[in-house]
């Protein structure tokens, strides 16, 4: 009405605006088969982070350049599509071992559902929440040992927790965080690379902890409200950008080592991970297990068994849990480890506390060794 004045303005004399500039958007943006058909990734090349959506070329990083990455994004975005193609092309273009933290494990839409044909590889593992712990205290000894030239750094490790805000509830979140940081300032010693997913990324949601920021040197952040990403979107740039987000698959790509582009991921299946780990074949060095130990988790529950199933108070150094019976058949054994997957089943349905779990977990196993491999009735 300002321009126009009173009378007004008719389509024929009406200015043309200048709109802003569309974005030259790549005709089709090559998918994960595609990248796997034509040779783009495979042994010793870099990752292909992204396809830049204005220019179509691949945006290509090294594993150590990214150091730590968060992904975030709403339900519906790509998100855990865009963590299982970081995985896959982790694994087949560097040979990391891969620990995968998921509390999804079982559903059809997880992120254990699509990288679990790389499971028979022997490079990934994907472990059990409730292990975190023991988790993190075994990748601590890793990097100390890395640090101190005790432990070769060449082949790569890399740690992937989907739905990292709950972890925050859990009491091993501040250990998790010092050892990002760790990570972050040593990551070409170390070899060590972290990838995050979430929906949320505000303090609110981590305990406060904002400083979580500060070991996330790369993000990828998908659809999603940028008051659910504030702590990842710092740069009134960087959330102008985000309003062209509305696709699947479409993310903002942030690094240190580059300026923040917005960027298409290459769309990833379940049979990509099935052709990827064909590739791969079945390795002897195998990722190393991570089963619960109520030794080592003596500190974290206040309680320790002793071999007659007694429970205890932990002291400053608690007793050992007991091993298992060496007579045992095979049979035996492979009930003792179903009995082991089931107590934590049923201890998770019924809501027990992290406590009562592994109290009862190590009272019942300790005792169905003792009885040379007889379930009770109960």
């Amino acid at each position: 009405r300002a321009l126009a004045g009173k009378r007004g303005l008719t389509a024929k004399d009406a200015p043309a605006l200048n709109a802003p500039e569309a974005l030259a958007l790549p005709t089709s943006t090559p998918t994960m088969a595609d990248l796997l058909h034509n040779g783009e990734i495979g042994p010793g090349k870099p990752l292909i982070t992204g396809y830049n959506r204005q220019t179509g070329q691949p945006e290509r990083r090294v594993l150590k350049d990214l150091k730590s990455v968060a992904v975030a994004g709403a339900q519906g975005s790509g998100k855990t599509a865009s963590e299982a193609y970081l995985i896959g092309s982790a694994v087949l273009n560097y040979g990391v071992k891969a620990y995968v933290i998921d509390p999804h494990k079982h559903h059809p839409e997880g992120l254990h559902h699509l990288i679990e044909p790389l499971e028979q590889t022997g490079h990934v593992a994907v472990i059990n929440p409730f292990d975190t712990p023991v988790l993190l205290d075994m990748l601590n000894r890793h990097l100390e040992n890395r640090l101190n030239g005790s432990e070769s750094s060449e082949q790569g490790i890399l740690l992937v927790i989907d739905e990292l805000a709950r972890l925050a509830k859990m009491d091993c979140f501040d250990v998790l965080i010092t050892f990002l940081e760790r990570c972050t300032e040593e990551t070409r010693k170390a070899n060590m690379t972290f990838i995050g997913g979430s929906t949320k990324w505000n303090a609110r949601h981590f305990k406060g902890r904002a400083d979580i920021r500060g070991c996330m040197n790369s993000a990828l952040v998908h659809r999603c409200k940028p008051s659910q990403a504030e702590l990842l979107l710092e740069d009134p740039k960087d959330k102008k950008m985000m309003h062209d987000i509305t696709q699947p698959g479409h993310a903002v790509l942030m690094t240190d080592c580059d300026t923040t582009k917005r960027v298409q991921i290459p769309f990833c299946t379940r049979q990509d991970m099935e052709r990827i780990a064909a590739m791969i074949g079945t390795v002897t060095d195998t990722v190393p297990p991570i089963t619960p130990r109520a030794a080592r988790l003596a500190d974290d529950i206040d309680v320790a068994v002793t071999t007659d199933g007694q429970d205890v108070t932990a002291t400053s150094h608690p007793q050992p849990a007991a091993t298992p019976n060496s007579n045992l058949g095979p049979s035996c054994e492979q009930k003792r480890k179903d009995l082991e997957l089931s107590l934590r089943d049923v201890a998770r349905k019924i809501g027990l506390t992290e406590k009562k779990k592994i109290a009862t977990f190590a009272t019942r196993l300790q005792r169905f060794e003792k009885n040379n491999g007889k379930l009770e009735p109960d």
